[in-house]
């Protein structure tokens, strides 16, 4: 059993809503938004993260699912797991997080500690929507246009990096992702997007689960997806198509809108200047992969836990 087979089944046993970006609580004027996200050592990340970095990307995660309901998060709380409370690490690690919320202008409201052989880090956020107006993954229609609100593939790139030892000055998506928060309330104030989902796991693999929730089918246009790449020169041919379409914790978002409003896009770029459309929804279910309108083949989907 793989992570997207458990969440079938959670759905299956308790609400089918489970498994979006995050659970609404719907009220009068404006409706909660609940999520949840931890990381563990040697799973999300090892001695490369420094302290501060995960104080700041852990909250940004959480951000970025509430973002990618059309929401704008309040509230944080946090669980810590840790070996040892070494008084430096601790400050570096708070440090991060304080930054992170003064900047979008966050409250940290409580949580939890306890020892463990292996650090782990949880942050549960609370944020708000104005009433039955949250993006949901499963709105997408076809004809829909699929769009990004940024370059892909960069924090993969950067991992790839600090794992062989080498400095990059693309390692800062990976450590320090920045949440599209302003875009994401940009959308749902004009009611832009008809579905959602942050890029956390990938293009491919959040691109399926997005159409999937739909009842959906996507084609993602490779090249476009490439154009003006940051990698390029870096990464070539298919390594870079590999980075864009399956390289995973960018945090952009994806999502549809109508073709019909495909210049409303022009609107976004104040709030995320490479905003693309990069495909389109079909009524064929599954994910489909073209460069330069011939289909290509994705051996390796991208990261899945309990994949394996």
């Amino acid at each position: 059993m793989n992570e997207n087979q458990f969440i079938d089944l959670l759905r299956s046993k308790f609400d089918p809503a489970i498994g979006d970006d995050c659970f609404v609580i719907e009220r009068d004027k404006h409706d909660f938004l609940v999520t949840t996200d931890l990381m563990t050592e040697s799973v999300h990340f090892g001695k490369w993260m420094d302290p501060y970095s995960l104080g700041w990307k852990i909250a940004a995660v959480n951000i970025s699912d509430i973002a990618a309901m059309g929401g704008r998060a309040l509230f944080l709380f946090l669980d810590i797991a840790l070996k040892t409370l070494d008084e430096k690490w601790v400050d570096r690690f708070l440090s991060g997080l304080s930054d992170i919320c003064t900047k979008f202008d966050l409250k940290l409201s409580g949580g939890d500690t306890t020892r463990s052989t292996a650090t782990t880090v949880a942050i549960t956020a609370i944020g708000t929507v104005p009433h039955k107006k949250a993006i949901l993954r499963s709105g997408a229609k076809a004809g829909d246009l699929l769009c990004v609100s940024g370059f892909t593939g960069l924090a993969a790139y950067g991992l790839d990096m600090l794992q062989s030892g080498k400095k990059s000055k693309f390692t800062k998506f990976l450590l320090t992702p920045e949440p599209e928060a302003a875009l994401a309330l940009k959308l749902q104030e004009l009611n832009l997007a008809t579905a959602m989902i942050d890029l956390s796991d990938g293009i491919y693999q959040d691109g399926f689960r997005l159409a999937k929730s739909s009842g959906c089918g996507i084609i993602v246009e490779a090249d476009k997806l490439l154009e003006c790449h940051p990698l390029a020169g870096y990464a070539f041919d298919n390594k870079l198509i590999g980075y864009a379409l399956t390289g995973g914790e960018d945090y952009k978002l994806l999502f549809t809108i109508n073709r019909n409003r495909e210049k409303m896009i022009r609107k976004m770029k104040a709030a995320a200047p490479d905003v693309r459309v990069i495909g389109r929804i079909t009524d064929k279910s599954g994910i489909r992969i073209l460069f330069k309108q011939k289909p290509i083949d994705i051996t390796n989907p991208g990261f899945l836990h309990f994949g394996d």
